[in-house]
């Protein structure tokens, strides 16, 4: 019974993953279209991209939006305005997305332990990449409904969200120390 109960909400966490990833990919769909925002990366123009990407980013209520050049390399991101520059090709949604394919999945970075993450192609007139939106949703930001949090191989927790005060009234050093982070309900995720 326990078993059950374990796969329906395993089951009820793919789902839910699955149409938060469709959101960020029909949102960032509707940038990569845009031959503004593809002659914007073109010429690295940082202050075009954001005017074209902050509007729809708080519309749509992603999280954020990062925009890179043909090469992985950050031209502007809606979240860290002042941090551009950096080669994102370690992430696998920039990777695929510099191929020609629309990728996403849960990824962690620099930024987020965990995240949605969406990366799609954008293409100039000629039809060549010419860069990449990456867009998605944090969910470990004090946002997310559900507690997530990972532990080690020995059963030690390492990571919790933030959401954990606002849920279960801990703060994440505390619930960190605690056998099981004071959480009753929780999604899991493994690292």
């Amino acid at each position: 019974m326990n078993e059950d109960r374990a796969l329906q909400g395993l089951e009820g966490l793919a789902s839910m993953i699955e149409m938060v990833k469709q959101d960020a990919l029909e949102h960032g769909s509707i940038l990569e279209d845009n031959p503004m925002l593809a002659s914007a990366i073109e010429s690295k123009d940082t202050v075009q991209i954001l005017g074209l990407l902050q509007p729809k980013v708080k519309k749509a209520k992603l999280d954020f939006a990062t925009v890179t050049d043909g090469k992985g390399i950050v031209i502007a991101r809606t979240h860290a305005l002042a941090k551009n520059g950096d080669d994102l090709t370690n992430q696998s949604n920039i990777r695929r997305a510099l191929l020609g394919e629309e990728a996403g999945g849960i990824e962690s970075n620099s930024e987020m332990k965990f995240a949605i993450i969406i990366g799609i192609p954008v293409k100039n007139k000629q039809g060549e990449i010419v860069g990449v939106i990456s867009t998605g949703y944090n969910l470990g930001n004090e946002n997310v409904t559900d507690v997530i949090w990972t532990m080690d191989l020995s059963g030690r927790l390492t990571y919790i969200s933030p959401s954990v005060q606002r849920l279960r009234g801990y703060t994440v050093e505390e619930a960190l120390k605690s056998s099981c982070g004071g959480i009753s309900r929780i999604f899991l995720v493994m690292a």
